[in-house]
């Protein structure tokens, strides 16, 4: 008795969307005249302003900005105070799209016999 068989089947990767974003900001500096004594970068949400970080440098990364559009801005402090905010332009931080729904798997089994 001969017998054949062939299955097929349909199989699914599931990725998970991407729930956070690195972003580095980079500027030139200020004039050494300035004697600047940090850079602060503050991030907007709705009309407040956070301030989140405080450098020496002309770079700063942020980490775990979640997903969505945000606005950042940058000052610059010396002795006599801070300057007036330079808006950076809003960033996006896109999100995957979302997983195909209702899905169907299909199995086809042949099976041949001999008498």
């Amino acid at each position: 008795m001969k017998t054949s068989k062939s299955i097929i089947a349909a199989f699914f990767l599931t990725i998970l969307a991407a729930s956070a974003a690195t972003i580095i900001f980079q500027w030139s500096p200020n004039d050494p005249a300035e004697d600047i004594k940090a850079y602060n970068l503050y991030e907007q949400t709705g009309t407040n302003w956070t301030q989140l970080a405080s450098v020496t440098n002309s770079t700063v990364t942020v980490s775990n900005v979640a997903i969505g559009s945000h606005t950042y801005g940058l000052t610059a402090t010396n002795i006599l105070g801070e300057s007036e905010r330079t808006v950076l332009s809003a960033v996006v931080i896109p999100a995957l799209p979302t997983a195909p729904t209702n899905p169907v798997t299909t199995i086809v089994i042949q099976v041949f016999t001999s008498p």
